[in-house]
Protein backbone atom coordinates (compact mmCIF):
# COMPACT_ATOMS: atom_id res chain seq x y z
CA UNK A 1 0.00 0.00 0.00
CA UNK A 2 1.36 3.45 -0.95
CA UNK A 3 -0.15 6.58 0.57
CA UNK A 4 0.69 10.19 -0.28
CA UNK A 5 -0.04 12.52 2.59
CA UNK A 6 -0.28 16.27 3.11
CA UNK A 7 2.36 18.08 5.18
CA UNK A 8 1.45 16.91 8.67
CA UNK A 9 3.97 19.18 10.37
CA UNK A 10 2.27 22.33 9.05
CA UNK A 11 -1.10 21.06 10.25
CA UNK A 12 0.36 20.31 13.69
CA UNK A 13 1.69 23.86 13.92
CA UNK A 14 -1.73 25.23 12.96
CA UNK A 15 -3.50 23.08 15.56
CA UNK A 16 -1.11 24.14 18.34
CA UNK A 17 -1.62 27.79 17.51
CA UNK A 18 -5.42 27.60 17.33
CA UNK A 19 -5.58 25.92 20.75
CA UNK A 20 -4.83 29.35 22.18
CA UNK A 21 -7.92 30.82 20.49
CA UNK A 22 -11.56 30.64 21.73
CA UNK A 23 -13.23 27.28 21.09
CA UNK A 24 -15.81 28.71 18.64
CA UNK A 25 -13.00 30.21 16.54
CA UNK A 26 -11.05 26.94 16.59
CA UNK A 27 -14.12 24.96 15.53
CA UNK A 28 -15.07 27.27 12.64
CA UNK A 29 -11.56 27.66 11.24
CA UNK A 30 -10.57 24.02 11.67
CA UNK A 31 -13.75 22.73 10.02
CA UNK A 32 -13.26 25.15 7.13
CA UNK A 33 -9.68 24.02 6.55
CA UNK A 34 -10.63 20.35 6.87
CA UNK A 35 -13.22 20.86 4.13
CA UNK A 36 -10.54 22.42 1.88
CA UNK A 37 -8.04 19.65 2.67
CA UNK A 38 -10.66 17.02 1.87
CA UNK A 39 -10.60 18.19 -1.73
CA UNK A 40 -6.83 18.68 -1.88
CA UNK A 41 -6.22 15.06 -0.79
CA UNK A 42 -7.36 14.21 -4.30
CA UNK A 43 -5.82 15.64 -7.45
CA UNK A 44 -7.61 18.99 -7.60
CA UNK A 45 -6.77 22.00 -5.48
CA UNK A 46 -9.59 24.36 -6.52
CA UNK A 47 -13.34 24.25 -7.06
CA UNK A 48 -15.35 27.05 -8.66
CA UNK A 49 -18.72 27.84 -10.21
CA UNK A 50 -18.11 29.15 -13.74
CA UNK A 51 -20.50 31.56 -15.46
CA UNK A 52 -22.61 32.37 -12.35
CA UNK A 53 -25.01 29.38 -12.41
CA UNK A 54 -28.34 29.85 -10.66
CA UNK A 55 -27.67 27.05 -8.18
CA UNK A 56 -24.35 26.80 -6.31
CA UNK A 57 -22.05 23.87 -6.96
CA UNK A 58 -19.52 22.01 -4.84
CA UNK A 59 -16.87 19.28 -4.93
CA UNK A 60 -15.91 16.81 -2.20
CA UNK A 61 -13.36 13.98 -2.22
CA UNK A 62 -13.85 10.98 0.09
CA UNK A 63 -13.12 7.24 -0.07
CA UNK A 64 -11.65 7.46 -3.55
CA UNK A 65 -14.66 9.27 -5.06
CA UNK A 66 -15.14 12.88 -6.13
CA UNK A 67 -18.75 13.96 -5.64
CA UNK A 68 -19.38 17.08 -7.71
CA UNK A 69 -22.60 19.11 -7.71
CA UNK A 70 -23.18 21.52 -10.59
CA UNK A 71 -25.89 23.95 -11.61
CA UNK A 72 -26.01 26.08 -14.73
CA UNK A 73 -27.52 26.09 -18.19
CA UNK A 74 -24.88 23.88 -19.77
CA UNK A 75 -21.60 23.72 -21.65
CA UNK A 76 -21.55 25.00 -25.21
CA UNK A 77 -22.51 27.97 -27.32
CA UNK A 78 -20.37 31.04 -26.65
CA UNK A 79 -20.41 30.78 -22.82
CA UNK A 80 -20.76 28.10 -20.14
CA UNK A 81 -22.39 27.61 -16.72
CA UNK A 82 -21.14 24.74 -14.56
CA UNK A 83 -19.05 23.67 -11.56
CA UNK A 84 -15.35 22.95 -12.10
CA UNK A 85 -12.93 21.11 -9.76
CA UNK A 86 -9.49 21.69 -11.25
CA UNK A 87 -5.73 22.14 -11.06
CA UNK A 88 -3.09 23.54 -13.41
CA UNK A 89 -2.52 21.35 -16.45
CA UNK A 90 0.83 19.48 -16.41
CA UNK A 91 1.28 19.90 -20.18
CA UNK A 92 1.16 16.95 -22.56
CA UNK A 93 -0.78 14.38 -20.58
CA UNK A 94 -3.54 11.78 -20.50
CA UNK A 95 -6.47 12.53 -18.19
CA UNK A 96 -8.76 9.59 -17.29
CA UNK A 97 -11.78 9.39 -15.00
CA UNK A 98 -14.61 6.97 -14.45
CA UNK A 99 -17.96 8.77 -14.42
CA UNK A 100 -19.67 6.44 -11.96
CA UNK A 101 -23.02 8.18 -11.87
CA UNK A 102 -24.90 11.30 -12.86
CA UNK A 103 -28.25 12.24 -11.38
CA UNK A 104 -30.58 15.12 -12.14
CA UNK A 105 -33.88 15.95 -13.74
CA UNK A 106 -32.50 16.92 -17.15
CA UNK A 107 -31.51 14.24 -19.67
CA UNK A 108 -28.93 16.67 -21.15
CA UNK A 109 -27.07 17.24 -17.87
CA UNK A 110 -23.31 16.90 -18.36
CA UNK A 111 -20.55 15.31 -16.25
CA UNK A 112 -17.01 14.70 -17.43
CA UNK A 113 -13.49 16.03 -17.97
CA UNK A 114 -12.28 19.36 -19.27
CA UNK A 115 -9.16 21.33 -20.12
CA UNK A 116 -9.78 25.07 -20.18
CA UNK A 117 -7.76 28.22 -20.84
CA UNK A 118 -9.11 30.02 -17.75
CA UNK A 119 -12.17 30.36 -15.49
CA UNK A 120 -14.10 32.94 -17.52
CA UNK A 121 -17.46 31.78 -18.90
CA UNK A 122 -16.42 32.17 -22.55
CA UNK A 123 -12.95 30.59 -22.25
CA UNK A 124 -11.52 28.22 -24.83
CA UNK A 125 -11.89 24.57 -23.79
CA UNK A 126 -12.26 20.96 -24.80
CA UNK A 127 -14.08 18.30 -22.82
CA UNK A 128 -15.75 14.93 -22.92
CA UNK A 129 -19.01 14.49 -21.01
CA UNK A 130 -21.53 11.79 -20.17
CA UNK A 131 -25.24 12.70 -20.19
CA UNK A 132 -28.15 10.76 -18.66
CA UNK A 133 -30.19 10.77 -21.85
CA UNK A 134 -28.27 11.35 -25.07
CA UNK A 135 -24.86 9.70 -24.70
CA UNK A 136 -21.25 10.90 -24.62
CA UNK A 137 -20.34 14.36 -25.95
CA UNK A 138 -17.06 15.91 -27.08
CA UNK A 139 -17.46 19.69 -26.88
CA UNK A 140 -14.80 22.25 -27.79
CA UNK A 141 -14.42 26.01 -28.12
CA UNK A 142 -11.31 26.73 -30.15
CA UNK A 143 -10.80 30.29 -28.86
CA UNK A 144 -12.27 32.55 -26.19
CA UNK A 145 -15.77 33.79 -27.10
CA UNK A 146 -16.12 31.53 -30.15
CA UNK A 147 -19.11 29.26 -30.69
CA UNK A 148 -18.50 25.75 -29.37
CA UNK A 149 -18.79 22.65 -31.55
CA UNK A 150 -20.09 19.27 -30.44
CA UNK A 151 -19.84 15.61 -31.49
CA UNK A 152 -22.14 13.05 -29.83
CA UNK A 153 -22.07 9.26 -29.65
CA UNK A 154 -25.56 8.07 -28.74
CA UNK A 155 -26.57 5.54 -26.08
CA UNK A 156 -23.34 5.70 -24.05
CA UNK A 157 -24.21 6.19 -20.38
CA UNK A 158 -22.68 6.05 -16.90
CA UNK A 159 -20.79 4.25 -15.56
CA UNK A 160 -18.28 5.06 -18.28
CA UNK A 161 -14.60 5.96 -18.42
CA UNK A 162 -13.71 9.16 -20.26
CA UNK A 163 -10.28 10.27 -21.46
CA UNK A 164 -8.68 13.48 -22.70
CA UNK A 165 -5.30 13.20 -24.41
CA UNK A 166 -3.39 16.48 -24.55
CA UNK A 167 -0.64 16.87 -27.14
CA UNK A 168 0.34 20.50 -27.61
CA UNK A 169 -2.84 22.33 -28.63
CA UNK A 170 -4.53 19.13 -29.89
CA UNK A 171 -7.09 17.64 -27.49
CA UNK A 172 -8.60 14.22 -28.19
CA UNK A 173 -11.61 12.75 -26.38
CA UNK A 174 -12.28 9.02 -25.94
CA UNK A 175 -14.55 6.77 -23.88
CA UNK A 176 -14.44 3.21 -22.59
CA UNK A 177 -16.69 0.80 -20.72
CA UNK A 178 -13.77 -0.88 -18.95
CA UNK A 179 -10.91 1.65 -18.89
CA UNK A 180 -8.73 -0.37 -21.26
CA UNK A 181 -10.45 -0.51 -24.67
CA UNK A 182 -11.03 3.04 -25.94
CA UNK A 183 -13.18 4.59 -28.66
CA UNK A 184 -12.16 8.03 -29.92
CA UNK A 185 -15.07 10.38 -30.43
CA UNK A 186 -13.32 13.53 -31.74
CA UNK A 187 -10.38 15.93 -31.42
CA UNK A 188 -9.71 19.62 -31.98
CA UNK A 189 -6.96 22.22 -31.76
CA UNK A 190 -7.63 24.64 -28.88
CA UNK A 191 -6.00 27.99 -28.07
CA UNK A 192 -5.37 27.16 -24.40
CA UNK A 193 -2.77 29.82 -23.62
CA UNK A 194 0.19 29.36 -21.29
CA UNK A 195 -1.62 28.37 -18.05
CA UNK A 196 -4.51 26.02 -18.86
CA UNK A 197 -6.60 24.31 -16.19
CA UNK A 198 -7.67 20.67 -16.10
CA UNK A 199 -10.37 18.97 -14.05
CA UNK A 200 -13.85 17.50 -13.76
CA UNK A 201 -16.95 19.48 -14.69
CA UNK A 202 -20.68 19.11 -13.99
CA UNK A 203 -23.60 21.14 -15.36
CA UNK A 204 -27.33 20.67 -14.75
CA UNK A 205 -28.31 21.99 -18.20
CA UNK A 206 -31.05 23.83 -16.28
CA UNK A 207 -30.15 27.08 -14.54
CA UNK A 208 -32.76 26.58 -11.82
CA UNK A 209 -31.63 23.02 -10.91
CA UNK A 210 -28.51 21.11 -9.93
CA UNK A 211 -26.96 17.77 -10.91
CA UNK A 212 -24.73 15.47 -8.87
CA UNK A 213 -22.05 13.26 -10.42
CA UNK A 214 -19.55 10.79 -8.97
CA UNK A 215 -16.02 10.28 -10.36
CA UNK A 216 -13.44 7.64 -9.45
CA UNK A 217 -10.19 6.17 -10.84
CA UNK A 218 -9.02 9.68 -11.71
CA UNK A 219 -5.49 10.06 -13.11
CA UNK A 220 -3.55 12.83 -14.87
CA UNK A 221 -0.23 11.46 -16.13
CA UNK A 222 2.33 12.24 -18.84
CA UNK A 223 1.54 10.64 -22.18
CA UNK A 224 2.87 7.07 -22.22
CA UNK A 225 2.32 6.51 -18.48
CA UNK A 226 -0.66 4.66 -16.98
CA UNK A 227 -2.29 4.28 -13.57
CA UNK A 228 -4.26 1.24 -12.39
CA UNK A 229 -5.58 -0.31 -9.19
CA UNK A 230 -4.10 -3.81 -8.70
CA UNK A 231 -5.86 -6.56 -6.76
CA UNK A 232 -9.25 -4.83 -6.47
CA UNK A 233 -8.55 -2.56 -3.44
CA UNK A 234 -11.67 -1.35 -1.60
CA UNK A 235 -11.05 2.32 -2.41
CA UNK A 236 -10.09 3.62 -5.85
CA UNK A 237 -6.61 5.09 -6.16
CA UNK A 238 -5.34 7.94 -8.32
CA UNK A 239 -2.18 9.35 -9.84
CA UNK A 240 -1.04 12.77 -11.06
CA UNK A 241 2.07 14.53 -12.33
CA UNK A 242 3.29 18.04 -11.48
CA UNK A 243 5.49 19.33 -14.29
CA UNK A 244 6.75 22.30 -12.24
CA UNK A 245 8.24 20.14 -9.49
CA UNK A 246 8.76 17.11 -11.79
CA UNK A 247 7.00 14.92 -9.22
CA UNK A 248 4.26 12.28 -9.14
CA UNK A 249 1.48 12.05 -6.54
CA UNK A 250 -0.18 8.67 -5.98
CA UNK A 251 -2.98 7.63 -3.61
CA UNK A 252 -3.90 4.02 -3.00
CA UNK A 253 -5.58 1.57 -0.65
CA UNK A 254 -5.52 -2.17 -0.13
Amino acid sequence: MRVVRSRQSSWDVFVRRTRKRPSAFRKAVTEGLEARLLLSVGLFNSDQDIGAPGQPGSAVYANGVYTVVGGGAGLGGSADQFNFAYESSPGNATFIANVNSISGSNSFAQAGEMIRSDTTASAAFAGIFITPGTGVEFISRTSSGAAASQTTSLSIHAPQYVELTISGSTITGSYSANGSTWTTISSNSIALGSTPLIGVAVSAFNNSASTTAGFSNVSILPNGWSDIDVGSPPLAGSGSYNSTSNSFTTTGSG
